[in-house]
């Protein structure tokens, strides 16, 4: 930049810029072009850019298939991937060994005008690839039929691990065929097929002659207490855990009710008597003040941008971007460099609409105030530290 630093004042002063303000000018520029990108790369970008808007836009199942076969990639985790799909009219799938295979596919029902998308066994945490491989031999030789589900002792059998099998089951991909066609379910058996896949071979409770099955049973009727039910808000956990998101379902939603109205922040006014979506972000007033909940999506903190931080937080509706300032990321950073989910009060900063009769094609930053996570602290479904670790998966660093 500095070669064309002399051409570039010389026109600014020929024009009547004041030569404090033409130095600011050549600063602001020479920042960029630490970060920034020649017109090449910025020709390129935009045909890429064009051409996924168009996919995206004809195309939203496949679109998101073919992103979730490519991963790791990319700016957003399966879980903003997923959820923005899903905003879009997209049906997404949970896995199961009847109907995936490593890969997301794409399934049509002969009642729907549109593709589903099957997410892939590759999506469960710590499920390896050879195993989900061997799974699609067995669906190609017959032995994984979709009006049947096997035993748990025929998938040992075939030679599938017992870390796989429970892999499999805490990600609910053997629920009972009933709970997967029920649309975005969350498998309820899953606490009782665990006992059930547990090898009591080994525990010495199968007699010469006795099968699994027998032994259990008579296992079962020698035990009194029943299995607890989890909650709603442990199966959302236990697909996060597993799977780094839920089908059809957002903890965002669920925690608002939980905690009921915001609490005002020490050292602040009482905030807004409710939470702000991301959607009503834009229906908000310029320069007002929200009260905002919702899981960390990326994180970044350019070199460039003079100690500044920013935040992308997501919920059911769409995403939050937020910015901190040096002295509030500072203030903040551990809480930012270990959270996964953050409740903060914001100031808004918003452009005019670039459609008037359109207030979400307005430019909407929030800068942060106060940041804190609700789940630590008394507030909440949970207070367990290691149960909001369950959303960290989701979340990309770009510091």
């Amino acid at each position: 930049m500095y070669k064309l630093r002399d051409k570039l004042m010389q026109g600014m002063r020929s024009n009547g810029i004041s030569e404090d303000y033409c130095e600011r000018i050549y600063r602001q520029i020479e920042g960029f072009g630490e970060y920034g990108f020649p017109e090449s790369h910025s020709a390129s970008f935009s045909l890429l850019t064009y051409a996924s808007a168009w996919m995206k836009e004809h195309y939203p199942a496949e679109f998101l298939c073919a992103l979730l076969n490519s991963l790791p990639m990319g700016f957003y985790a399966p879980r903003a991937l997923v959820g923005d799909a899903e905003r879009h009219g997209v049906v997404v799938r949970r896995p199961h060994v009847l109907y995936s295979g490593w890969d997301s596919t794409l399934e049509r029902d002969w009642n729907e005008a549109k593709p589903a998308v099957r997410l892939g066994l590759r999506l469960i945490e710590g499920f390896p690839e050879r195993e989900a491989r061997l799974l699609e031999r067995l669906a190609r030789t017959g032995f994984l039929a979709r009006d049947r589900r096997p035993s748990f002792e025929d998938l040992r059998l075939q030679g599938l691990s017992q870390r796989g099998l429970e892999t499999l089951i805490r990600a609910g991909a053997l629920a009972p065929p009933a709970e997967v066609s029920a649309p975005n379910a969350f498998p309820s058996a899953r606490r009782e097929q665990v006992w059930e896949a547990l090898p009591l071979r080994k525990l010495g409770h199968v007699r010469e002659g006795e099968t699994q099955g027998q032994a259990r049973l008579a296992l079962r009727g020698a035990i009194s207490t029943p299995i607890p039910r989890a909650s709603d808000w442990e199966k959302l956990l236990n697909d996060y855990r597993e799977l780094g998101l839920s089908p059809g379902r957002h903890p965002i939603p669920l925690l608002r009710v939980s905690f009921g109205a915001p609490r005002p922040r020490p050292g602040l006014a009482a905030p807004e008597k409710t939470w702000t979506t991301a959607e009503a972000v834009y229906l908000a007033r310029d320069r007002s003040r929200l009260t905002i909940l919702g899981l960390l999506s990326v994180k970044q903190k350019p070199p460039t941008a003079g100690g500044m931080c920013f935040l992308t937080l997501e919920d059911e509706t769409g995403f939050f971007n937020l910015a901190l300032r040096p002295t509030e990321y500072e203030r903040f950073r551990l809480l930012i460099q270990e959270g996964s989910l953050l409740a903060s009060t914001v100031r808004l900063q918003k452009s005019a609409p670039s459609d008037p009769q359109d207030p979400r094609t307005s430019a909407a930053s929030l800068l942060v105030e106060t940041l804190w996570n609700p789940l630590v602290g008394g507030q909440g479904p949970s207070t367990r530290a290691e149960d909001e670790k369950a959303f960290q998966r989701g979340s990309r660093n770009f510091f």
